[in-house]
């Protein structure tokens, strides 16, 4: 799969609106070229993206630019740092990595409210899917060298020379990295797997001893893969993008994580380069000959790549560590531990970083002794277990999940269900566990009562990967069609879900309930599902038009009143509240109604949409 950089743009979301006049007068005074540009500003907001706000700024039908912003509220001081982002691109804007041209930097929050930045707009085309399945042999021939080109002309390059010397600490960056993921891990599982274990244990001990002060410090890009780079209609590199984890650190982590799809088991299609490569797709030998050969280096030590190899899959297997632990603590699907967070796959992972560490290391595997020492206190250790949970995994496969047996009555789910369960189940592991922390702390904290920009930012990115509005049941899609022109193209293939039966929206439904902040995300949860509804089934039109459309939309909320004063209220036939029509008996000249009764508690109320 593949998409164009300007495809992915919609109208942009109430709560990262922007004053298109005040920006336009600014860019006016910094941006000579613009000088004599009198308007209109169109502003679209990027579906894709990270976490900082993103925008396509169009000037008339000839110049494009990209606007970066922070996401509007309080930050942590060191988060969405969109500074550090601009000073790295303007770093390389002169070298021979392709970024984004940087054009001006803005910390004047009274401008949009934020700091931002803006820089060129690259045009082209962005490969989502390592496989390249739509290309020729020599298309993908050519991708994957550019790929490994790019890689080695960022680290060929002196951060000293490029102003970048104070950009970050480059010594012991994987023993740091070793240590966060274990830490994560343990934190996750009630009993960690033995083979994990021997991973942990091998990774501390293995780390290269370059890592502790890298004789050639380089740029790490910190996410370097082929879905975050940008190819012209030639298919060379015209731009990388998302600098947001960039640092000075030890490149070889880049290396391996740019390879690391070679190595990725089947359970992970939707990232993992199938088994024989597609024609056109180099080894991964040859992809790292390539960039030794561009850098003028000797392949690395097959040790030391052993080693850079396996924190990259272990970082992955810590991510999925977590789902399968919030799997058992809410109602999952068969599926879902089957196809993600499943003991198979966690193991499939480990053994796949330790069938590379056995090729060069034949005392590799740790002692049980060991292993539980390490369980026990050497890296932070995981919650205690308890009788609910005495039944997990050590990773023989001999576990049989909780879920599995309890979720047996739902049956198999359609093709279509389960390949959004493949989708959903990524989606859920790369984007909502791993920013639960960060809803909770905003939960908690003084601005509870706003909504975190980062929650909109992941509304675009399910709209974009088709999980949005799923509750919707196929007949009522049928009845609805009339909406579909009241809204943007662009919405139009998610606006009314995907036509799924109630059978198959439970196994989705399922993994959504495992995270408490997830349903919203996919415009999938209460009180809104219920009174999108009843406004599907018994609105009018123009009442649909009104409020069932931004809800579909996510623009808006809902809000539902419950419990009343010394009644039952789920039980409709003891509820006091009522409501009836304000004119007389035998007339239906008034329009208006009158709601009277006493809530206790009313859902949503205080959500400022």
């Amino acid at each position: 799969m593949s998409l164009d950089t300007s495809s992915s743009v919609t109208e942009p979301r109430q709560a990262h609106r922007l004053d298109s006049s005040k920006l336009l007068s600014y860019l006016r005074s910094v941006l000579p070229e613009l000088s004599g540009f009198s308007g209109p500003l169109l502003i679209k907001q990027f579906q894709h993206g990270q976490s900082n706000p993103t925008y396509l700024l169009e000037m008339g039908s000839q110049q494009r630019l990209v606007l970066r912003k922070q996401p509007p509220g309080k930050l942590l001081a060191s988060a969405h740092a969109v500074d550090r982002e601009y000073n790295v691109l303007s770093a390389l804007a002169s070298t021979a990595v392709s970024v984004p041209k940087p054009l001006v930097m803005c910390n004047d929050p009274s401008v949009i409210g934020t700091p931002f930045y803006v820089m060129e707009f690259a045009n082209g085309t962005i490969f989502t899917d390592p496989n390249m399945p739509k290309a020729t042999a020599a298309e993908r021939q050519q991708v994957y060298m550019r790929l490994a080109d790019t890689l080695a002309d960022l680290h060929s390059l002196d951060p000293e020379k490029l102003g970048l010397q104070h950009f970050g600490n480059p010594n012991n960056y994987c023993r740091r990295q070793v240590a966060r993921w274990s830490k994560q891990y343990l934190a996750s599982v009630v009993q960690p797997m033995p083979r994990v274990l021997q991973l942990i244990s091998w990774l501390q001990r293995s780390v290269p001893a370059e890592d502790a002060a890298p004789p050639a410090p380089a740029v790490v890009h910190g996410d370097f893969r082929l879905d975050n780079l940008v190819f012209n209609s030639q298919l060379q590199v015209s731009a990388v993008l998302d600098w947001e984890l960039a640092t000075l650190g030890n490149p070889w982590a880049d290396v391996a994580y740019m390879c690391m799809a070679y190595h990725l088991p089947a359970a992970l299609q939707t990232i993992r380069l199938q088994d024989p490569l597609p024609a056109g797709i180099p080894s991964e030998q040859h992809l790292l000959q390539r960039y030794c050969s561009r850098r003028g280096l000797h392949l690395p030590d097959p040790k030391a790549w052993a080693f850079y190899m396996a924190v990259s899959i272990f970082r992955l297997l810590s991510i999925l560590a977590g789902v399968q632990a919030r799997a058992r603590q809410g109602n999952a699907s068969s599926a879902f531990a089957d196809a993600i967070s499943s003991d198979a796959v966690l193991a499939a992972l480990a053994d796949a970083a330790l069938n590379i560490i056995a090729q060069v290391d034949s005392n590799a595997l740790l002692s049980q002794s060991a292993a539980a020492a390490l369980a026990a206190g050497d890296v932070a250790a995981g919650p205690s277990s308890t009788s609910s949970q005495s039944s997990s995994s050590s990773g023989s496969g001999t576990y049989k999940s909780y879920f599995k047996q309890h979720a047996a009555g739902l049956g198999a789910p359609s093709a279509t269900a389960q390949q959004l369960l493949v989708v959903l189940q990524q989606f859920m592991a790369e984007h909502v566990y791993a920013n639960e922390a960060i809803f909770n702390e905003h939960a908690y904290g003084h601005n509870r009562w706003t909504i975190h920009p980062l929650n909109e930012h992941l509304k675009l990115k399910a709209k974009a990967a088709g999980l949005w509005n799923l509750w919707m049941p196929a007949e009522m899609v049928a009845k609805l069609q009339h909406l579909l022109p009241e809204v943007p193209e662009s919405e139009r293939p998610t606006l009314l879900g995907a036509g799924l039966s109630h059978l198959d929206y439970a196994h989705l439904c399922a993994v959504m309930g495992t995270s408490l902040w997830a349903p919203e995300l996919f415009n999938c949860s209460a009180p809104d599902t219920g009174n999108m509804e009843v406004l599907a089934k018994y609105g009018t039109q123009a009442q649909q038009v009104k409020w069932l459309l931004p809800l579909l939309r996510g623009h808006i909320r809902s809000c539902f009143a419950m419990t009343e004063k010394a009644v039952a209220s789920s039980d409709a036939t003891n509820i006091t509240a009522a409501i009836r029509h304000s004119g007389s008996s035998d007339s239906s000249s008034s329009d208006s109604y009158v709601i009277n009764g006493l809530k206790w508690w009313t859902s949503g109320a205080m959500d400022p949409r």
